[in-house]
């Protein structure tokens, strides 16, 4: 069940064995903060509340998903925050790409890289953030 109090929204939901969850949230620019109480049925004197804030995701730099083609010119053998992003996209957008391999010769045996297990990327996904899922299709 949900209402709006004023500016805060209220949620409260029950589950078969009467445990209780109740969200108590107030948006306000472009954010939401709140608190969650969850009771269990069998303990009610102690119930556990956690504070969170919510932050809107960033709305997509375009209509529809776009995808890319991807021609790579440098193979990173190391993962490190200075390699600096061949390619921005957008959530949804779908990226058609190559690799070497580990010896890091390309899909010709043209070799490319070193060995080492050279990485095709990195990509840089507008909005993207911690625990966001990426999807490898084959």
């Amino acid at each position: 069940m949900g209402t709006l109090r004023g500016t805060a929204l209220h949620l409260l939901a029950t589950d078969e064995q009467g445990n209780t969850d109740e969200i108590i949230a107030t948006p306000a620019d472009g954010k939401m903060e709140g608190t969650d109480t969850e009771t269990d049925a069998n303990d009610k004197a102690h119930p556990v509340t956690l504070k969170f804030t919510a932050i809107l995701s960033p709305t997509l730099g375009h209509a529809q998903p776009h995808t890319h083609e991807f021609k790579p010119t440098v193979f990173y053998r190391q993962i490190s925050a200075f390699n600096k992003p061949v390619l921005t996209i957008s959530p949804g957008d779908t990226i058609h790409t190559t690799t070497v391999d580990a010896g890091g010769a390309d899909m010709d045996g043209v070799k490319r890289s070193l060995g080492g297990n050279p990485q095709t990327g990195p990509f840089y996904i507008t909005g993207a953030m911690p625990g966001d899922v990426l999807v490898e299709v084959f």
